[in-house]
């Protein structure tokens, strides 16, 4: 009576332990064979606290397992010393099944990690207990059966957090079809249960290839049920693969799976089965893969399935196929995703069609996948205000009753993301009041999604205020975390966005904070990324101090050797900045050297980073604003712009392909190289093989033309070096040179002779201004000059 109970609890279960207990007395020390408990007695018992053992109360989560155990073992003592009956088959399965539930507890409340592996692990207690049956398999009372296997290889398919879990259920099953083909005479058979759940285990795991796994052991059902039966997949056989494939996110994903459900389709209506026909579980894990993906189209592939089920619903009354909240909330999903214009219009037509048509009220996943829809279609500064409206409208539902629309943790996180990324007045404090209003009016946990994105919202105001909240906010993160709270620990994000702040809020401090965030980081076992250095780089870079730039060399050399974190294109570009900006005497070589690194281990596969068309700009740029008295610097920035095009040339990159900026850079060069005549005209020599190479190269492979800037800086850098007494002539000729190739590159380009003129006098440093009106009617002349020889 009290084990047949069925509100089982661990009362009832120690009450009946107690009788069990009372009647082995009375056998064992009384000597009354009348009370001598037998093999149902123990099973009934132990049965009681295999139930049990997937609801645990005391803090030992192995309680009701250990006490099934100790029945067991107490079973074969008194076996063993003739007192007592054999326990059976069942009884060993009772006691495997109490492992296998209390595995199914233990992964789910304790997160058991990969280290905890053996000896711990409810799955090995469960595999131990069949080796102890395989070892005596020769009395048949006692040798495993179908269900033992099956529930050892759910013990492992339960142990989610257990390395490998996955190989080691199928392990079990090759283990089971090697007995089943030894011993023929055995109850051990494999069926539809043996391979289904290993098919699930894979579809759980996250090991690279687990849909692989899963699709060889459907068909190797398949395969068997031809002669076997027994092994025919069901619905739910399918089901677990088509998990399996959905999880693994590859490109071709949504048509396996969609395949698979198609081949579902025509064996169900070839075989007149019902136990492998599609249900909604099958539909809904289709539409998930489609949704997912990244695949053109999918959204609307997403709701051509889905008006499918509905037509299979409503004309063929297949119940079982019927759209459900899973269902319509990933369309919209699927709608979101998309960041078509039209999203936010498409979702609610369809939370309409929920309403009116299918009475199914939408929840808070439908209202979360509205609010993605408008934040990824919107204007970033309108984007706020809509998601906050609809934030609203949830909140309004919820007041009124309707639970299912509470804001989650998502809800409140897009919402403040909005904020962040908008720019607007005062989007930090909106974002702040966003986080309080989650914790005190709808009693929601922020997450640390939530703290680093109301983190963001400070960096990106640029208040000088800002840096200082944004490490108050990581403050409260890291109070909280310290106090027990691991769903807000600080992560790269965080920490980032605290050094984000300093950055861009002008802190004085603000690369000593970057540094110390670095530190930080390694408190709470947070590994930095290319975002972190790049940004402590961009610290020094900013500081206004020309020294610093060798520490910001220091930093990148740091974050590979110490922290071992291969630097992007990004971060070498930072440094090359800091570098060109320190205008170091000998910056120039420092960029060019780097630069030259960057190039070589790119060639020689050290690495897949490749330097870009920025890097380039920044070497050149150290070349033109360089303060080497020693070297022609018209010369370095020349040099390191044919590299560039030698590069691009021979296909190195695509990103490699200079613009208009990069030669007008070197034409700067010109303008700025001192030190003998002979020097200047070198550089002035330059200058003209670069308008030259503009002209008849860049242009014929259609990369960039030269604008007015080009021509600007061309005369100015021919005006400055042919300065001399004797240089009339020649600084004549020369402009007149500029203007012909100017007027004859306007009829194929918006570039005039007025806007080159216009930016000639619009520059400070140029030495026809300071010679006031008398310049603008010389330059004129020549111009009026060079139509007439042109007849224009």
């Amino acid at each position: 009576i009290l084990c047949s109970n069925p509100d089982l609890t661990f009362d009832t279960a120690a009450k009946a332990l107690q009788l069990l207990d009372h009647m082995l007395e009375q056998y064992c020390k009384m000597g009354k064979t009348r009370m001598k408990p037998n093999v149902f007695v123990f099973s009934l018992v132990m049965d009681c606290f295999a139930q049990l053992a997937q609801y645990p109360e005391s803090n030992d989560p192995f309680y009701s397992a250990k006490q099934v155990e100790r029945l067991l073992l107490q079973m074969e003592e008194l076996f063993q010393s003739r007192k007592g009956d054999r326990p059976n088959t069942t009884c060993y399965n009772i006691a495997i099944k109490a492992w296998a539930n209390s595995a199914s507890y233990y992964y789910e409340q304790h997160r058991v990690g990969k280290d905890a592996l053996h000896n711990t692990s409810p799955a090995v207690k469960a595999e131990t207990i069949l080796l102890r049956m395989l070892e005596s398999s020769e009395d048949t009372s006692c040798a495993p059966d179908t269900t033992t296997f099956n529930t050892v290889i759910h013990a492992w398919a339960e142990s989610v957090h257990v390395e490998n879990f996955a190989s080691k259920a199928e392990y079990v099953l090759r283990r089971m079809i090697s007995f089943s083909n030894e011993f023929q005479h055995s109850n051990v058979k494999p069926d539809t249960v043996s391979y289904t759940t290993v098919i699930a285990a894979y579809a759980k795991s996250q090991i690279k290839g687990a849909h692989l796994k899963a699709q060889q052991l459907l068909l190797e059902m398949e395969e068997r049920s031809v002669q076997d039966p027994r092994v025919v997949p069901n619905t739910y056989s399918y089901n677990a693969v088509m998990n399996a494939i959905a999880r693994s996110s590859g490109p071709e994903a949504p048509y396996q799976v969609e395949a698979l459900l198609q081949r579902m389709i025509t064996r169900s209506s070839q075989e007149w089965s019902n136990n492998n026909r599609p249900d909604l579980t099958s539909y809904n894990t289709v539409l998930h893969a489609w949704a997912s993906s990244k695949v053109p189209g999918a959204a609307e592939r997403t709701e051509e399935i889905l008006r499918q089920m509905l037509k299979y619903s409503d004309t063929y009354s297949m119940k079982d196929v019927r759209p459900d909240i899973f269902t319509y909330n990933t369309l919209c999903d699927a709608i979101a995703k998309s960041g078509k214009e039209d999203s936010p219009a498409k979702i609610l037509a369809i939370m309409k069609e929920m309403k009116q048509q299918r009475n199914i009220p939408p929840d808070t996943a439908t209202y979360n996948a509205l609010l993605s829809a408008y934040i990824r279609t919107g204007d970033k500064k309108m984007a706020p205000k809509r998601a906050e409206s609809i934030l609203s409208e949830m909140g309004n539902l919820y007041d009124l009753g309707d639970e299912k629309v509470k804001p989650n943790v998502f809800t409140f996180n897009q919402v403040i993301d909005a904020y962040a990324k908008s720019n607007i007045p005062n989007a930090s404090g909106k974002a702040v009041q966003l986080l309080s209003e989650m914790q005190n009016k709808y009693m929601v946990k922020p997450d640390t999604v939530s703290f680093s994105s109301a983190i963001a919202a400070y960096a990106n105001s640029g208040d000088p205020k800002s840096a200082l909240e944004a490490e108050s906010l990581l403050a409260t993160m890291i109070k909280r975390y310290k106090e027990g709270d691991l769903n807000v620990k600080p992560n790269t994000f965080c920490f980032n966005g605290v050094t984000n702040a300093y950055v861009k809020s002008g802190h004085k401090n603000a690369r000593i904070k970057a540094e110390s965030m670095l530190h930080r980081m390694q408190e709470f076992d947070v590994m930095p990324d290319n975002m972190s250095f790049s940004l402590i780089i961009h610290a020094y870079t900013e500081s206004g101090n020309r020294g610093l730039s060798k520490r910001a060399e220091a930093i990148l050399e740091e974050m590979q050797t110490k922290y071992n974190v291969v630097p992007d294109v990004i971060t070498f570009n930072t440094v090359l900045r800091a570098i060109a900006n320190s205008r170091e005497v000998d910056a120039p070589h420092r960029a060019e050297k780097l630069l030259y690194q960057m190039v070589s281990k790119k060639l020689s596969k050290e690495t897949s980073v490749s330097p870009d068309s920025v890097s380039f700009a920044s070497v050149i740029n150290a070349w033109a604003y360089s303060n080497n008295k020693n070297s022609n610097i018209a010369v370095g920035a020349w040099r390191v712009l044919i590299y560039q095009l030698e590069l691009v040339d021979v296909g190195f990159s695509e990103s490699l392909v200079p613009t208009i900026n990069h030669f007008n850079e070197v034409l700067k060069a010109c303008y700025y190289a001192k030190g003998t005549r002979e020097e200047k005209l070198e550089a002035l020599n330059i200058a003209a093989q670069v308008l030259d190479y503009l002209r008849k190269k860049m242009n014929i492979k259609g990369y960039c033309k030269a604008n007015q800037k080009t021509y600007a800086l061309f005369i100015e850098a021919g005006v400055r070096h042919l300065d001399g007494e004797d240089d009339s002539e020649k600084r004549r000729k020369l402009i007149k040179y500029a203007f012909r190739m100017c007027l004859e590159d306007t009829r194929n380009s918006r570039v005039t002779v007025e806007s080159v003129l216009e930016k000639i006098f619009e520059s400070t440093k140029s030495t026809a201004k300071s010679q006031g009106n008398r310049n603008i009617e010389y330059y004129q002349t020549l111009v009026d000059e060079v139509r007439m020889e042109l007849k224009l």
